[in-house]
């Protein structure tokens, strides 16, 4: 959980870095539509590599990063979770830790 969420520890996500490096900054317009308001649940979907993970990390760079505690922000690429079970435990977890965490 702790290496697909950076900004937990005050870091960068590398696809983020990856992008502030190149000499021009598009910025995907998919990210006007994702929700913010806290309890927000955005899935995005898509065929790979068009840039859903590149999207997301500027939506959660661009416009969540200073606007939320960081702990509140929790990214999961689901391509390594085998089933349901799985993304409830996940989920649970992230849950518990948060708990722990005060929020």
């Amino acid at each position: 959980m702790e290496e697909h969420n950076p900004w937990w520890f005050g870091e960068e996500h590398p696809k983020y870095v990856e992008w502030k490096a190149y000499q021009i900054h598009w910025v995907p317009r998919i990210i006007d539509e994702f929700y913010s308001e806290p309890f927000a649940l955005n899935f995005l979907v898509g065929p790979r590599q068009v840039g859903k993970t590149m999207s997301i990390m500027l939506f959660i760079h661009l416009r969540l990063i200073g606007k939320l505690k960081p702990q509140a922000i929790f990214y999961l690429p689901c391509d390594e979770v085998s089933d349901y079970r799985e993304l409830g435990e996940i989920i649970d977890t992230y849950l518990s830790a948060r708990r722990e965490w005060g929020d």
